[in-house]
């Protein structure tokens, strides 16, 4: 599955979050995103959820899911 993965540092209180750098880039030229597209995103240690673009590099971020169990590596 793949999902834009967020620290939890960079939501406001609102659940926007401003994206800049390599993952901002990422989003423009490799997905193309466009305004009003959803995305799968994650909150590292946290929940699982879609945002929508809202302009090029702000998202408003819905979060609910719980995270999937932890493989069992041994």
């Amino acid at each position: 599955m793949n999902l834009l993965l967020l620290d939890p540092g960079e939501l406001d209180a609102q659940g926007v979050v401003r994206l800049d750098g390599r993952r901002l880039q990422h989003l423009q030229e490799v997905l193309r995103v466009q305004r009003g597209q959803h995305l799968r995103v994650g909150v590292r240690d946290g929940q699982l959820g879609t945002a929508e673009v809202l302009s090029a590099d702000t998202l408003r971020v819905t979060l609910g899911e719980p995270p999937p169990a932890r493989a069992n590596l041994s």
